[in-house]
């Protein structure tokens, strides 16, 4: 706890020298978004690092890392689009982010499994299609621990987008095989396919 302290006032006064220095606003706002998640104790041991422990905040002090920052932009805007898709939904945003993943990106699985469901979010069942059958040619070429891992969350996003279109049956099969097969770290897909 006391290295952690350290480290963490180490950002913070780089911020403070530099305001200039994007970079910081990452880590920052990391921890006041998840103290703003947090119950009261954690929030108040938040404030002792001098943060507002506010989800708005954190979620303003990440977009300014996403958008401004050399360095921490691209992990920024992973969390963001994770965040923006599942946590505080704004499909807009979502899918702003993970498209400039994505296009970056293109042979990074996990970006374009978060561009697709972004496509589904927003109602664009004919491009997310296109993604879908793209990623189902790519997850053969992935190790086997990717392809493990990944299987589910293709079959959530392919349950989701059977949802989309009305095809119920069809998306309660893949929302099966995705609980049946998970083995991903990410919860959220997990808890939103049951």
């Amino acid at each position: 706890l006391a290295s952690a302290f350290k480290g963490f006032r180490i950002i913070q006064e780089s911020l403070y020298k530099d305001p200039y220095l994007t970079d910081a606003y990452l880590p920052i706002g990391i921890v006041e978004y998840y103290a703003g998640l947090s119950n009261l104790l954690v929030k108040a041991g938040a404030e002792m690092f001098g943060l507002d422990a506010s989800r708005d905040e954190g979620i303003r002090k990440i977009e300014i890392a996403a958008t401004k920052s050399p360095w921490a932009n691209t992990e920024a805007m992973s969390i963001l689009s994770f965040i923006y898709q599942f946590l505080e939904i704004n499909k807009e945003r979502g899918l702003y982010f993970s498209r400039i993943l994505a296009e970056k990106y293109p042979l990074n699985y996990d970006f374009q499994i978060h561009y697709t469901e972004s496509l589904i979010q927003n109602g664009h069942a004919k491009l997310a299609l296109t993604e879908l059958n793209a990623l189902n040619q790519q997850l053969p070429k992935l190790t086997r621990r990717h392809q493990k891992w990944f299987t589910s969350y293709l079959n959530f996003v392919w349950g989701h987008y059977y949802f989309l279109i009305g095809e119920d049956d069809k998306a309660l099969s893949f929302f099966d095989i995705c609980i049946d097969l998970y083995a991903a770290e990410l919860d959220a897909i997990l808890a939103n396919a049951y």
